[in-house]
């Protein structure tokens, strides 16, 4: 990309046109991504199947020790906080009661 390029999607003739638009997205998703690099979409939430199996294997809630008592009770956590970059992963989950786990985050 060039200077002159992304100067001639703002300025001139047909600057409202689809084509010049799209080449402002397309000029400005490539500075952002040489920038910062590429935005992987992780998801946020473990799946309900691996929730089950987690509850099925020990339904104890390790915030508070304590027996859960139906699956839809419990939470999966993310050991490694998924705002500072925890994956969404087997190895960084550990269940809880939904409570627990929400009152955790104030």
């Amino acid at each position: 990309m060039s200077d002159d390029e992304f100067v001639g999607t703002i300025s001139g003739a047909g600057t409202g046109t689809t084509g010049k638009f799209k080449d402002k997205i397309r000029i400005w998703s490539n500075a952002l991504e040489e920038i910062i690099g590429r935005y992987e979409n992780e998801p946020r939430s473990f799946p309900l199947n691996f929730k089950t199996q987690l509850w099925e294997k020990e339904p104890v809630c390790i915030i508070c020790n304590q027996q859960i008592e139906s699956v839809d009770d419990a939470e999966v956590d993310h050991i490694e906080l998924y705002s500072l970059g925890g994956k969404t992963e087997p190895d960084n989950a550990r269940l809880t009661h939904r409570y627990c786990n929400r009152s955790r985050r104030d």
